[in-house]
């Protein structure tokens, strides 16, 4: 009989160490039971987020792969052209999203933190050889009837879209739809399009990157300024996303307070003079 109680002691005592190690959150509060990596995808926004040799690489990449270390969190990120990520998104096979802005109808798929990862400024860049003025206002830009660049399904600022809105469901005759910022930038210096409206720190960074220095330049006004986070999936199946989505934001809150994001992006923003 002594016997008998000493092994349902064990036993029970077994049981009880398993529920402990499956459910009990590790030292940073949050779980480490999980048995696949949460799923992040995000378009290609060099120097935030881009494919560098085979991998994820870029600002936000560096800060993500700190705050989710912290927090004991294992994921993957997918550099994935915006339309199709949406779709993921929408269909809730991914768990999260970066450098998404903030958009009313996203609401219903997206659930945002309030702390931003990065703020853009949105300005015109031009080819060197057609830059006659410092600035370049949307207003100027129509009654010149140039043609701008844009990247399909992004959604910009409703300011862009009140001064070229669509024409009976169609895009207006001033834009033109491209898949991505570089094929916008070698339209730009081809001289397909007159425009390309996209972030500054993006515009420097990548016409360094594909050597149009001599060739780009850009207009000195801001057009807008918006947010950008990282975004999790409200159909997301992943384990207590909501809990690390608020983690996240206050170990974010954090590293900007550290200085640590300030040195992050230094790393990978580099000043370059002017045109």
């Amino acid at each position: 009989m002594k016997f008998f109680h000493n092994i349902c002691i064990s036993s029970f005592a077994s049981f009880g160490l398993i529920i402990v190690l499956l459910f009990n959150p590790g030292p940073h509060g949050i779980a480490h039971a999980e048995e696949r990596k949460l799923v992040v995808v995000a378009e290609a926004w060099p120097p935030f987020e881009f494919e560098e040799n085979g991998k994820a690489a870029g600002i936000g990449v560096d800060i993500m792969s700190q705050l989710f270390k912290k927090m004991g969190v294992d994921f993957e990120i997918r550099i994935l052209p915006w339309a199709r990520a949406w779709k993921m998104i929408e269909a809730g096979k991914v768990d999260a999203a970066a450098s998404v802005s903030r958009k009313k109808e996203r609401m219903q798929y997206l659930s945002y933190p309030k702390e931003d990862v990065w703020v853009s400024e949105y300005l015109f860049f031009v080819r060197g050889d057609k830059k006659k003025t410092s600035s370049m206002s949307y207003a100027q830009a129509g009654k010149e009837k140039l043609k701008i660049g844009i990247i399909k399904d992004n959604s910009y600022h409703e300011s862009f879209w009140e001064a070229f809105p669509k024409r009976d469901g169609e895009l207006n005759e001033r834009l033109e739809e491209a898949a991505d910022a570089e094929t916008n930038l070698r339209k730009l210096a081809k001289g397909r399009i007159d425009l390309y409206i996209v972030d500054k720190i993006i515009g420097r960074y990548l016409i360094s990157m594909m050597n149009l220095e001599d060739e780009i330049t850009w207009y000195d006004n801001i057009l807008f300024s918006k947010g950008y986070t990282i975004a999790f999936v409200k159909k997301s199946g992943y384990p207590r996303l909501k809990q690390i989505e608020e983690r996240f934001e206050k170990e974010l809150k954090r590293l900007k307070k550290s200085g640590q994001y300030s040195e992050i992006q230094k790393k990978w923003i580099k000043e370059n003079p002017r045109h």
